[in-house]
């Protein structure tokens, strides 16, 4: 299994009750929560910490993580944990603009008003994991709104955002393309990321 981290902020959400019944149930995504139940830990990833070099030094056993145990105070914005599987039912979801199996899950204003920036030029960039020029932010997702030598291989109109765990998805509207990069690595890089994005857009370009 591997982290999942979306908006940002700590803070006891009054609707964290319904997350299962309005999100994880109707998408499918039976290994996605707040904690990694017993019988599931040894399917967890462990997180691993990288120097210059590339070479990695385990970080976060599975089998000592605080993801074995439910959090004091739940996140409004971020600490789930996933699998590959449940998140690309969230991801497709959002490409869909709210849809998926056939249910609504969000109506498909509400996924553009998500995915459309709300900041003014006097608030950009936006700044985490270093500041992120041409990139502004909507309702949970970061905008790609111009493009800059920062993620350079990134599409005006695209739309993602990361996790602690060197996660990240982006959504290319323009193209119908959703991506999921795992890479179980802290603290943040973009190696994985940065690596596929140019591939991916040489061969839509093909």
């Amino acid at each position: 299994m591997s982290k999942v981290s979306s908006l940002r902020g700590w803070r006891k959400c009054p609707s964290i009750d319904s997350l299962p019944s309005e999100l994880l149930e109707p998408l499918d995504m039976k290994d996605t929560g707040f904690h990694v139940p017993k019988d599931k830990r040894h399917r967890f990833a462990s997180i691993y910490q990288s120097n210059a070099n590339g070479t990695l030094r385990l970080r976060d056993p599975n089998e000592s993580t605080h993801y074995r145990f439910p959090p004091r105070f739940f996140s409004g914005g971020g600490g789930l944990v996933s699998t590959a599987r449940d998140y690309s039912h969230f991801v497709q979801m959002i490409l869909n603009e709210g849809m998926l199996f056939g249910i609504r899950i969000l109506s498909a204003e509400s996924v553009r008003t998500m995915s459309r920036n709300h900041l003014s030029e006097s608030a950009d960039p936006i700044e985490l994991n270093g500041k992120r020029q041409g990139v502004g932010f909507g309702l949970g997702f970061a905008i790609r709104v111009e493009n800059s030598s920062w993620d350079s291989e990134a599409r005006i109109g695209e739309f993602g955002w990361n996790g602690a765990a060197s996660t990240h998805f982006w959504i290319s509207p323009t193209d119908q393309l959703a991506v999921i990069t795992l890479e179980q690595t802290q603290p943040y890089n973009w190696n994985l990321q940065s690596g596929l994005k140019g591939l991916i857009d040489d061969a839509i370009n093909d």
